[in-house]
Order: structure tokens, then C-alpha cells, then sequence
């Protein structure tokens, strides 16, 4: 009996001294042991504090799928947005992407239809992007159908350098331009500046009648691709 309570006594003596002890010994005196298995929850887990060497096989295979799935997709927008911006260039470096306005219709890579619309149509691109130097000439050869006339400077090509807008038919509105005996004429002008050619299209308008087809334009040496 003595020997029983000799025992009780000395286990109450370690238990208070674990419950009024410091922190650290308690920390000492715990380990990984000590806790039982499942036991730890979410809630006990600072967060920020869990690094990958604490996570499980499975775990970590599925992070690296999530990491490679998104650097992926990643690549493939640049590489999409590059290919959307080398198509919609020719290999002169040129943009190609035209928009042709109702009335309007690109034919082929280097030639386009204009029917006559009230208040006309085009077929215009906002940044053609073409270096050009006064003294080069932008021209065109067009073809008139189905009553089509030339007539105020229309059918017509207007450019755009550093802000400036010119037309073909600056200077004299009533030129058609050269007669190449063959049912078409060749409009030519001047440029005159040095700069790049922004803004660029090809104009049909004031006509309410026939159709208009253009071909072989030009920007100094660059024969313009309308796709």
C-alpha cells in the first residue's frame, strides 16, 4: 500500500511540474512521436508554413501538372498572338489586313472590286506600315464596268504619312491617269515626304452606279497585298 502511493505521488509531482513548467520544456518533451497519427487538421497549420518537402508524392504530382498545364497555355497565347501577327504580314513585312466595307470585295492578293454604293466604299487597312521617300510614286491601275465613270478624282488611293492624308487625285482631280489602250488606265502621283505609309486604302465614291476594279498598287517598290 505504501508502495502504491509512493507512486501516485511521484506521478502527480512529474504531472504538475509538466503544467506549470515553461513552454520549452513542454516543447522538449514533445515530439513527433507523441502525436497520434491523423490527428494534426488544417486548422492547426499556420498557413505559409508547409514547404514542398512536406507534401505527399501524390500531392506534388498534381501541383506540377497544374504548373506545366499553365505555362503551357501561357505559351501558347504568345506563340498564337505571334502567328495572328506574322499572317497578317507579307514577307516585306507589310500588314495585310485589310477590311473591305460593304460594296467592296478583295478579288485576289493584289487586286480589289469597288461597286458603287450611295456615299461610296473602300477597302482601307490602319497601318499599312511601308517606308516610302519623297520622289516615289504611289500608284494604281484600275478597270471601269457597267457604267462606271471617272469623275472627281474617284476612283482613288489616299495614304496617310506621320498624320498627313494625300489622295491621288491632289493637284488635279480631273487627271485619269494614263490610257493603257486595253480597257484600263494607270493613276501615278508623287509622294512628298519621306516617312512610313500608315493609313492606306482604295476609294470608290460620289458614284451611284458600275463597278470599279483595282489592281497593281504601289508604294514606291512595294506592291500592295490586300491578304
Amino acid at each position: 500500500m505504501a508502495h502504491r502511493i509512493t507512486t501516485v505521488v511521484a506521478a502527480a509531482a512529474v504531472f504538475g511540474v509538466l503544467a506549470g513548467g515553461s513552454n520549452a520544456v513542454a516543447a522538449n518533451l514533445i515530439d513527433s512521436r507523441d502525436i497520434k497519427n491523423n490527428s494534426v487538421k488544417s486548422i492547426d497549420i499556420k498557413n505559409g508554413t508547409l514547404q514542398r518537402q512536406d507534401m505527399g508524392p501524390g500531392l506534388k504530382r498534381l501541383l506540377d501538372s497544374a504548373a506545366t498545364k499553365s505555362e503551357l497555355a501561357a505559351s501558347n497565347g504568345a506563340l498564337d498572338a505571334r502567328l495572328d501577327a506574322l499572317e497578317a504580314q507579307d514577307s516585306s513585312g507589310a500588314n495585310t489586313n485589310f477590311k473591305a466595307n460593304p460594296g467592296s470585295a478583295i478579288l485576289d492578293d493584289t487586286t480589289v472590286g469597288l461597286t458603287a454604293t450611295e456615299g461610296g466604299t473602300s477597302v482601307e487597312i490602319a497601318n499599312l506600315d511601308v517606308p516610302v521617300q519623297a520622289g516615289q510614286t504611289v500608284s494604281f491601275t484600275y478597270a471601269l464596268a457597267n457604267g462606271a465613270v471617272y469623275g472627281a478624282g474617284s476612283p482613288r488611293v489616299f495614304y496617310e504619312i506621320a498624320g498627313q492624308f494625300y489622295n491621288t487625285f491632289d493637284g488635279d482631280p480631273t487627271d485619269k491617269g494614263v490610257d493603257n489602250k486595253n480597257g484600263t488606265f494607270t493613276k501615278s502621283v508623287t509622294v512628298p515626304v519621306n516617312g512610313r505609309v500608315g493609313g492606306f486604302g482604295v476609294v470608290y465614291d460620289g458614284e451611284t452606279t458600275g463597278t470599279v476594279t483595282v489592281g497593281q498598287v504601289k508604294v514606291g517598290d512595294y506592291t500592295v497585298k490586300f491578304r
